[in-house]
């Protein structure tokens, strides 16, 4: 009599990586890159921190970089929006509005490769036909009035900032200090960027 075929599961069958593991994978591929080119930013400058010094840098190859980013705005839009977004929640542990400015400014001087990038990138966004750095900074400029009126509408209910200005024009004061500001930080290192800014916080705190 034939032995009837064996149906049953075959225990040397490949194991699939399951979809939630590569997924993560690449995230986390995605963030070290993110995480790199700021690196590589503050080592080479802006311009020489091309697709293929950063995957050197990282051990990949340039393929392996375009396949989560497909030039250097895209990956250098996307950084300028990590970092929006930690800086962001670092802020918001803190709901105090007495010292606002001067804590952006602290958090703008640990990272000086971010700094430069970003204002090489607010300079290519006035280029005519870029696009999407143009709606980037747009966007954000809107995003970061909203959220620090927001901060300062709050202090002056607490009473820690003053009653008598506007908020919203405030705030646009606030970012516009911090954007110039910034490219003397980098033109010329030193202490004013800090000071400055305190001296902000100081000119709006309630008496």
């Amino acid at each position: 009599m034939n032995a009837e075929p064996d149906t049953s599961p075959s225990t040397t069958a490949p194991i699939r990586s399951r979809p939630g593991r590569r997924y993560a994978k690449g995230e986390q591929r995605r963030q070290e890159i993110l995480e790199r080119t700021i690196e590589v930013v503050a080592e080479r400058g802006v311009e020489g921190t091309t697709l293929r010094a950063i995957a050197e840098a990282i051990g990949f190859t340039h393929a392996a970089i375009t396949r989560y980013f497909a030039d250097r705005e895209e990956l250098f839009l996307a950084v300028l929006q990590e970092a929006d977004q930690r800086g962001a929640a670092e802020l918001a542990e803190s709901r105090s509005a007495s010292d606002f400015a001067t804590r952006a400014a602290q958090i703008s001087l640990r990272a000086p490769g971010l700094m430069a990038l970003y204002n090489a990138m607010t300079s290519r966004a006035l280029e005519p036909g870029n696009v999407a750095s143009r709606s980037h900074f747009q966007e954000r400029h809107t995003r970061l009035v909203e959220e620090i009126t927001t901060t300062l509408r709050t202090g002056q209910e607490a009473g820690v900032i003053r009653r008598d200005i506007d908020p919203s024009v405030t705030a646009a004061l606030l970012l516009g200090a911090a954007d110039g500001l910034s490219v003397q930080q980098l033109l010329q290192p030193g202490d004013s960027f800090e000071a400055a800014m305190t001296l902000l916080d100081t000119l709006i705190a309630a008496p």
